[in-house]
């Protein structure tokens, strides 16, 4: 070999090299010799024999080792051969496809060659003992993230006294795989059974298993324990012998749900009973009756199941006991979520509304790249025919570098699309519910969603894509038309589950009219005072009591004055700028079916208070119909405040046409021996007679009629209380309700 002029240094990655690559039946069985790393070594381009172009590069750790674009034969004194892309004219072209480059030897040892594959798996669990440290990240220092360290203390802890089933929530980002490598390290078990959803996250998930994760570099785990032997059920399981001698073989064996559920029951009992332990990732499928039947041959073995929401599809909570649940607030404080801005279009037109999101979604796009950023665009359809119409779409917009990936296509075809991505070929890909569920790719932060999720928990996922923070990205944005009422449920249930959304998914309205605009401003303004409280979902029904205020402004932070405050569900939510105050808290009482003085029912009430300034009125809504709230009025407003009340409620009648009333309460004057009558029916004015009314006062009423040209209804009582059958699509339509009585209460 001859070396001609040229030499110099760089910095390169080393492709992982295995130790080991063989199979059991049909399924192969990996173990990693030397993980991928980065090497500063001396380049040098050479010949080798005279005839191939190489370059060979030399340090002290990796030896010397050549890079070349077709096979040769390894001369002496080379420590390994690497085959990569590149113009062989030029060699130093070939550090341009470091993402390519496999080694060509040395080879691991074939199947025959291995030594007992039983034999290795038992001296890689012996290299575990002691190599664990619970090693903290710092400023200062790497290590485990304050959830991955919460997670795993409480998986340690909870199997020192249980073995039934155990749920850790964690959500996506923090960390989910490597808390299950720490837990397979540290607790040192063998053979672990991981079951995942689909062949991606199978793929992503045994890589990672095989180098360890992150937890070598950051020192948890020692450099001298030896990587795991990883199996992959990627092919039919022939015979419970086969299942046997395979999880016999290796140290995690990973495997899709659908290839364990589908395996026949000989196979599905042995895997059962030879594995040490199930974990279940992505563990809210498990609904699923076959997922859920499969978890049951695991009755007597420890079963952990990993989610990013504790919420089933269904919307039911994932079942097993949760040891673990690290909250959203946290996980955006501490950086690991970036917030989501939440772009909505109004397109009532659903011919039109694939161009206007696409449009909307180009745009956010453009300018994040334009101001620097490595973003990509994904747009999500629900079926291969939408895909194809919407990528047409994109194409037709002038981005004839979007790329279209669905199930239907080759491995090699969606290989293509995914290489087009990485290498930015194309910034835009349409799916269908591809790169879902734990699939890893930070740079996706814009998502265009051109049809909606089927449920809660997969929504959670595929936003959960994009709120994730390296260095130079910026923050994430999803579009998509809120005019479709299945998409503005998908994205209310978000704050459903999770107040928490409340911080990270913001409504960006852009000049938009309408409701939706009103309520983001609206809301906006409680600020960092609503963050557990999900503000988006309270829905209120029309009814208050309404006080006259003498003084020139209310006093919200005294709100707690009028609770116990070990009865709260949280502090009040508090909107100075359109003076509103949100307060949740608890009565408790006995059970009124016997004396259990450690029996209590106990039952959650919802409190608004809104003070009109221009009206000088303060407006009580409460869940609790018992009293008038007095002393809370009187503790933000002063002991000045006057009950609006008697005949003057009745007032609110005023504007309402052809009234229809439904109920009638009437107070005798005079009879002490009936001193109330109430009356309902389809119109109880029809059914009284005059003699009937003599002697009586009305003490409240409830109809029915028309007010500006719309069907209305309202109810009064002389106590004080006003309502309505309405039921307010949110907190501020509740204000504007209060505005319109407050009108009528003052007219004369």
């Amino acid at each position: 070999m001859s070396t001609e002029a040229g030499a110099g240094e760089a910095t390169v990655v080393l492709p992982r090299r295995l130790a080991l690559d063989a199979r059991v039946g049909a399924n192969k069985l990996r173990q990693l010799e030397v993980a991928a790393a980065h090497h500063v070594v001396r380049i040098s381009p050479a010949l080798h024999a005279g005839r191939v172009p190489v370059l060979q590069l030399e340090s002290e750790a990796a030896g010397r080792i050549l890079i070349c674009p077709r096979r040769i034969t390894p001369p002496t004194g080379v420590a390994g051969v690497i085959l990569s892309d590149g113009t062989e004219a030029d060699p130093l072209s070939y550090l341009e496809y470091q993402d390519s480059w496999r080694w060509l030897a040395p080879k691991p040892p074939r199947p025959q060659d291995a030594r007992n594959l039983p034999q290795v798996c038992e001296s890689v669990i012996a290299s575990w003992e002691g190599a664990f440290t619970f090693r903290e990240a710092s400023h200062s220092s790497a290590g485990l993230r304050t959830p991955q360290l919460g997670a795993l203390h409480a998986l340690v802890g909870y199997w020192t006294a249980r073995d039934d089933v155990a749920t850790i929530v964690m959500p996506t980002g923090t960390g989910k795989t490597d808390t299950m490598i720490a837990a397979l390290v540290r607790e040192r078990l063998t053979p672990l059974l991981v079951a995942v959803p689909s062949r991606a996250l199978r793929t992503q998930l045994a890589d990672k298993f095989l180098s360890l994760g992150l937890l070598k570099d950051v020192g948890c785990i020692s450099s001298s324990a030896d990587y795991p032997v990883v199996g992959v059920i990627d092919r039919r399981i022939a015979n419970a012998a086969e299942a046997r001698e395979l999880l016999g073989s290796c140290n995690v064996l990973v495997a899709t749900m659908q290839a364990l559920t589908q395996a026949v029951p000989e196979v599905q009992a042995t895997l059962a009973e030879e594995a040490s332990h199930l974990f279940i990732d992505e563990a809210h499928h498990i609904g699923a009756r076959t997922w859920a039947e499969f978890r049951q041959l695991f009755a007597d073995r420890p079963v952990v199941q990993f989610t990013a929401t504790p919420y089933r599809g269904d919307g039911r909570h994932v079942s097993g006991r949760s040891i673990y649940e690290y909250p959203l607030r946290l996980a955006q404080a501490a950086g690991y979520f970036r917030p989501i801005s939440f772009h909505p279009v109004y397109e009532f037109d659903p011919g039109a509304a694939d161009e206007r999101i696409a449009q909307a979604a180009l745009g956010i796009l453009d300018e994040d790249v334009g101001s620097g950023r490595d973003h990509l665009l994904m747009a999500r359809c629900k079926s291969i025919t939408r895909a194809e119409h919407v990528h047409a779409l994109y194409q037709s917009l002038g981005r004839t570098d979007a790329v279209l990936v669905h199930s239907q296509q080759t491995q090699s075809e969606q290989q293509e699309a995914f290489d087009a991505m990485n290498n930015r070929r194309s910034r835009i890909i349409i799916c269908v519910d591809m790169f879902g569920e734990g699939f890893d790719l930070p740079e996706l932060k814009v998502a265009a969603l051109h049809d909606h999720h089927r449920g809660l928990a997969i929504t959670l996922q595929f936003i959960g894509r994009f709120t994730r923070t390296t260095p130079d990205l910026g923050d994430a944005s999803v579009v998509a038309n809120i005019t479709d009422p299945r998409v503005e449920s998908a994205i209310a249930d978000l704050y459903a589950q999770d107040s928490d959304w409340n911080g990270l998914l913001s409504e960006i309205s852009e000049g938009a009219l309408g409701r939706h605009a009103r309520r983001a401003e609206f809301l906006d303004g409680f600020g960092e005072s609503a963050d557990e409280l999900p503000l988006q979902t309270i829905y209120p029904k029309m009814s208050t009591v309404v006080y006259e205020v003498d003084a020139a402004r209310w006093h919200p932070e005294r709100i707690g004055e009028a609770f116990d405050e070990s009865k709260l569900f949280a502090e009040p939510a508090i909107n100075l700028r359109s003076n509103v105050a949100v307060v949740i808290a608890f009565d408790d009482e006995n059970v009124p079916w016997g004396n259990v003085r450690w029996l209590r029912n106990t039952t959650w009430h919802l409190y608004l208070i809104h003070y009109n300034e221009d009206q000088r009125l303060l407006f009580i809504h409460s869940s609790d119909n018992r009293g008038v709230h007095k002393e809370l009025a009187e503790a933000v407003a002063g002991a000045g405040v006057s009950l609006v009340g008697g005949d003057r409620v009745f007032r609110v009648l005023g504007g309402i046409q052809r009234l229809v009333v439904a109920n009638l309460g009437l107070k005798a004057a005079l009879n002490r021996a009936v001193r109330f009558t109430m009356y309902a029916g389809p119109d109880v004015r029809q059914g009284i007679s005059d003699a009937q009314l003599q002697n009586r006062v009305a003490s409240n009423l409830f109809g029915f009629g028309y007010e500006a040209g719309s069907r209305a209804s309202v109810g009064c009582s002389q106590k004080g209380r006003i309502w309505s059958y309405r039921v307010a699509e949110d907190i501020s339509e509740w204000t504007r309700w209060c505005a319109e009585i407050g009108d009528k209460l003052a007219d004369n």
